[in-house]
């Protein structure tokens, strides 16, 4: 399986190795391999269709509900969030997806093979944290925590879970963006 970042999001791509392919905010290509290169057991829950928990259905969510439920190698099967109001306008729009208040369900889903975390940066450590202990890969919204010393934990955790911990950095792949620094 590989990550590819294109645009602003990742797009996963399910190949006989492990590897992520991006652009440097040059437009520079780069590729990163796993060094101990295919693994079995490495990516877990992942199936030719990944399901994927959606935790927060605020401001940046329903974008990426939007983006992951592609129905070609994503599939959002949970929607999170506290807001009844914001589940009600999620089923609207994704009424395939289960919805719950409590993030719980997803961490005990057999079927979930990925969160993603778009919640207030003071949740972020407590419920990445749950993510990877329930052995599931993570992408999160930036900033990934509040500090850096629990962002050095979770980083680690992933590593000895050998689970992907991916932080979303939307604007360094935004053209506008890109266009400003170059002037």
């Amino acid at each position: 399986m590989a990550i590819s970042l294109t645009g602003t999001l990742p797009v996963l791509q399910f190949e006989n190795q492990h590897v992520l392919h991006d652009r440097d905010p040059r437009g520079d290509a780069v590729s990163w391999q796993d060094p101990l290169g295919p693994r079995e057991g490495s990516w877990g829950r992942l199936r030719a269709m990944l399901q994927i928990a959606v935790i927060g259905a605020g401001h940046w969510g329903p974008n990426l509900i939007r983006n992951f439920d592609n129905r070609l190698r994503s599939r959002v099967r949970w929607i999170i969030d506290k807001d009844e109001r914001r589940l009600e306008a999620a089923a609207k729009r994704f009424p395939s997806a289960q919805r719950a208040t409590d993030a719980e369900a997803v961490f005990a889903d057999p079927e979930v093979g990925a969160v993603v975390v778009a919640t207030p940066t003071a949740t972020h450590a407590e419920l990445v944290e749950r993510a990877l202990r329930a052995d599931l890969h993570v992408f999160v919204e930036k900033p990934l925590t509040a500090d850096s010393a629990s962002s050095r934990r979770l980083s680690e955790l992933a590593a000895e879970r050998d689970r992907v911990l991916l932080v979303g950095h939307v604007f360094v792949y935004n053209p506008a963006v890109r266009w400003v620094k170059q002037r």
